[in-house]
């Protein structure tokens, strides 16, 4: 019952539509993150501009469980512009931001939202580019790697949850066939000792019957053997 209830929590988890409380939160910490950053000069461009650019920036991190495509989807795009216009700045919060999303793909997007989070995945590192942070065939290098291991740890993990539901539901099906079975088994027994009830009474009204028939035809000719068969017809009877 303890797998049945873990494999209900997780499918309940899975059909939310809405993110949940603690995911708001952490794309309000980032955002906030993300403004000092901008008012201690991590991003280039007007500052009106760098804020309204983190908006979109950070907040899908929010809805990486639910839609992780649809969000690194909003991420890369809506970034692109500013970074062709005013660079790539130096963020931590947007690095973390891009590393969550990623990871979500990984974790939640089925095989072709896996296919189209490379491909954003792949945007946001020529987003870098473009925006002067990576510069070496190495930088690129190490960047890929980062947002491979990412999603490779996204999927590993999918794959791990999979598993142990899959288990799960393996040991709750073997446990209500194991009830099954004893519960037959026990029906079995009832049955086996109702007929063997039934053949014992069947056997003792039998005797019975057919003394209280003798006790009867000797009843007028010889009242104490009557008397005797009767007292043997009580004793079983009791």
């Amino acid at each position: 019952m303890r797998h049945l209830a873990w494999v209900t929590r997780q499918r309940q988890f899975n059909g939310r539509t809405a993110p949940s409380v603690l995911d708001w939160l952490l794309g309000v910490v980032l955002l906030a993150i993300a403004f000092a950053e901008a008012l201690g000069g991590a991003f280039p461009g007007p500052i009106a501009i760098v804020a309204a650019a983190q908006v979109p920036a950070i907040l899908p991190v929010a809805f990486r469980r639910i839609a992780p495509v649809q969000a690194i989807g909003v991420m890369s795009v809506v970034a692109l512009p500013y970074v062709v216009l005013f660079g790539e700045g130096n963020s931590i919060a947007n690095m973390i931001a891009v590393l969550l999303i990623i990871y979500s793909v990984g974790r939640h997007a089925g095989p072709r939202g896996l296919l189209a989070g490379i491909g954003f995945s792949l945007l946001l590192e020529v987003e870098l580019g473009l925006g002067g942070r990576l510069v070496t065939v190495d930088d690129y290098i190490y960047v890929g790697l980062l947002f491979a291991g990412a999603m490779g740890f996204g999927v590993a993990l999918r794959a791990q949850v999979q598993r142990s539901i899959a288990f799960a539901l393996a040991a709750d099906r073997a446990q209500r066939e194991q009830d099954a079975a004893a519960e037959a088994a026990v029906a079995a027994e009832r049955a086996r000792i109702a007929r063997e009830l039934h053949d014992v009474v069947a056997h003792n009204v039998g005797l019975i019957v057919l003394q209280a028939g003798g006790a009867r035809s000797i009843l007028d000719v010889d009242p104490e053997r009557a008397r005797a068969a009767l007292l043997q017809v009580e004793e079983p009877g009791r």
